[in-house]
């Protein structure tokens, strides 16, 4: 049986961990707590003396506001950083990435079965319209499908103006990897250029995917969304099949919590807030890294008949107004009502 990652949704989880995943768990507590400044602190304050599997979710959290504070506290003093990431800034102040040769050959791998569960195979032509420069996720694009034999075109961040929209064209690109938002204005002004683009896939990541968006890439291109899911601290994390109905988990590496979003305990059920451990990274290392995501878990196996383990994107934690007389409202409502409306029109 081929290694996926781990899911844990309540406390007897944590007890019923194969004896394999434990020793990972043990080992990464172990690394962490020896050389990397953050963790070495964290771990010195806790009154738990053995860290281990069991009482794993007795760890307190890291999240996305100690990252921008001094990032080099969570790279291992034995650890060889060869690359620099930022993310860009959605809680205020960036957060810096540090990667070593072999996170990065992990992410490559990762994305290689993605973008194959999303249907990329030889003879494809793909545009890569994902910025590339201090983000990361261009690069491991681009690695990835050159590992694939896929003939690539780096955009990057170019304008979505006449001359890109030939270059498009002219490459032949079949498959466009881009924001969802920006495949939206590609479909747009190549429509009103009055340019024929010859495209059956597109893969999409970076922001969350409607069903307005899905449906005007339907009807100008003949063509489906395919989301791919992850972030800047975690590279790819998982991708959609043919079917559409969430995110096949590819990071064999991966360990996800599932967490009640008031208490931040085990949830208890298939639904909360995700948060991720990286085991065996070894440039920026995050230990129960609170990512900002709810997810749902998928306990059915999907249609495809693929057996990873399967999420959806639920909302962000903090997308809450607080109105004058004490109402919430969930951004994800609002958010939702302004892309039926702005889809409609030139972003």
């Amino acid at each position: 049986m081929k290694e996926q990652s781990v899911i844990l949704t309540g406390i007897k989880d944590y007890q019923n961990i194969t004896p394999q995943v434990a020793y990972r768990i043990k080992d990464q507590l172990t690394f962490t707590q020896q050389t990397v400044p953050f963790y070495q602190d964290l771990y010195s304050k806790l009154a738990i003396h053995q860290l281990n599997h069991r009482n794993f979710y007795q760890i307190p959290k890291s999240t996305p506001q100690d990252l921008p504070e001094n990032p080099y506290n969570f790279v291992s003093k034995k650890s060889e950083p060869i690359q620099i990431s930022s993310s860009g800034g959605t809680y205020g102040r960036r957060k810096i990435i540090f990667r070593t040769s072999e996170d990065l050959e992990k992410s490559v791998t990762t994305a290689e079965k993605m973008f194959s569960n999303s249907g990329i195979v030889k003879g494809d032509v793909v545009a890569i319209a994902q910025p590339f420069d201090v983000w990361n996720i261009g690069h491991i694009a681009l690695n990835t499908l050159k590992n694939m034999g896929i003939l690539c075109l780096p955009l990057g961040s170019l304008p979505i103006d006449n001359k890109t929209i030939e270059l498009i064209k002219l490459s032949k690109a079949n498959v466009i990897y881009c924001t969802p938002s920006k495949a939206v204005t590609i479909a747009r002004t190549a429509k009103e250029m009055g340019h024929k683009l010859e495209i059956n896939k597109v893969l999409c990541a970076g922001e969350p995917i409607t069903q307005s968006q899905r449906q005007l890439i339907r009807e100008t291109f003949g063509a489906d969304i395919y989301g791919i899911y992850g972030s800047e601290e975690t590279d790819g994390i998982g991708s959609e099949c043919d079917q559409h109905d969430g995110y096949h988990i590819f990071d064999s590496n991966l360990l996800i919590e599932i967490l009640n979003p008031e208490t931040f305990l085990p949830a208890e059920k298939n639904e909360g807030a995700m948060v991720v451990t990286k085991l065996n990274s070894t440039g920026t290392i995050l230990v129960r890294y609170l990512l900002g995501d709810k997810v749902k878990i998928i306990p059915e196996r999907c249609l495809c008949g693929a057996e990873e383990n399967r999420i959806i994107p639920t909302g962000r934690l903090q997308e809450t107004l607080f109105l004058y007389n004490g109402t919430k409202v969930s951004v994800d409502t609002i958010e939702e009502m302004l892309n039926n409306v702005l889809n409609k029109i030139p972003q």
